[in-house]
């Protein structure tokens, strides 16, 4: 119980006892003051009646025949006054305050009695407020110990599904990133460089090797910014091991190819070869042949860069004057991304 309940529990015991001592002091007040007139008017009337005794109390002289005077004497007529209860000596002042010391004290009593009844019902309902709020706290605290139990196992739960849901949403990521990969990879641009058109050398027509490969885009999308750098020349055939692919140093187009759309390119040997070597060098035997090899950039929608790197050995097969251009396309020199 607090401290406010417990007083609010005295105060009327206090309020009681108080107003029983101002009611016992009052009475005791009020009944010296009515002895004290009493006696007042008891005093006032034994005055009168004093004054009227001494007023009817005579001597008179009467004359007698023979010429003597008799002296008669008439007696005060006594005025019985009431006897009334009154105090006046030091010995009746002490027994009326001793009367109301006891009547104070009676109160007093009074009021220790109810203060001393009502704190044992505090003291006695105090503790089994404390005893009913033990338990209460013991049963809270069990219950607090319950619900923190619960809550540590819906924190661990919530644990275990947040990094669920999160190995969900990194795999939602990557099912995304793959299925967007796999969306550009099917609709992007691809750029071929493949056998395209030919010419072998006549001196006198001033016509000199030249290879025109072609460029396909076999995507399905528009192939941006094309470029290439380019070069045809007679090279050893077989290829030695180690050989290097020089190439110009100015990249040449810069064009738009459309998809499942074709676009040339071409380069042309510097200068003439024995014409008796031209014969081995269109027929792939003489040990040496035309090759033509470069690198092709592009860009596609999604702005990617691409890059193909080619190399191409290139040689005519048929009856003559109806030859037709073939080739291989050299393996240490051929890659695309």
């Amino acid at each position: 119980m607090s401290r406010l309940k417990i007083s609010d529990r005295i105060k009327p015991a206090w309020v009681r006892a108080l107003g029983v001592s101002v009611l016992l002091l009052t009475f005791v007040g009020v009944s010296l003051i009515a002895s004290d007139k009493s006696y007042q008017e008891h005093e006032k009337a034994q005055r009168h009646a004093e004054e009227q005794y001494r007023k009817t109390e005579t001597f008179t002289l009467r004359p007698q025949k023979d010429r003597t005077y008799q002296l008669e004497y008439k007696s005060a007529e006594k005025v019985e006054v009431e006897e009334r209860f009154a105090w006046r000596t030091a010995e009746e002042w002490i027994a009326i305050f001793t009367a109301a010391l006891v009547v104070f004290t009676f109160g007093l009593g009074a009021f220790t009695a109810l203060l001393w009844w009502e704190t044992r019902g505090v003291l006695a309902d105090a503790k089994a407020n404390a005893t009913r709020q033990a338990a209460e706290f013991t049963a809270s605290l069990a219950e607090a110990t319950r619900v923190a139990s619960a809550m540590e196992a819906v924190a661990k739960s919530m644990q275990v599904s947040a990094e669920n849901v999160s190995r969900s949403v990194a795999t939602t990521e990557q099912i995304a990133a793959m299925q967007r990969s796999f969306g550009e990879t099917q609709t992007r641009a691809y750029l071929s460089v493949m056998i395209g058109d030919a010419i072998y050398q006549e001196r006198d027509k001033n016509l000199r090797f030249e290879v025109s490969p072609l460029l396909r885009n076999t995507g399905m999308t528009f192939a941006r910014n094309v470029r290439w750098r380019i070069r045809a020349d007679i090279l050893p055939f077989p290829l030695p091991d180690g050989h290097k692919f020089p190439l110009p140093p100015k990249r040449a187009g810069s064009s738009l190819i459309a998809p499942q759309s074709n676009s040339t390119i071409g380069s042309t040997v510097e200068g003439f070869v024995p014409d008796e070597e031209v014969d081995g060098i269109k027929r792939a035997y003489g040990g040496r042949g035309l090759y033509v090899w470069g690198m092709v950039e592009y860009d596609d929608i999604f702005q990617r860069h691409h890059r193909v790197v080619f190399c191409q050995h290139i040689a005519w097969r048929g009856p003559d004057g109806d030859e037709r251009v073939w080739g291989w396309y050299m393996p240490r020199h051929n890659k695309a991304n």
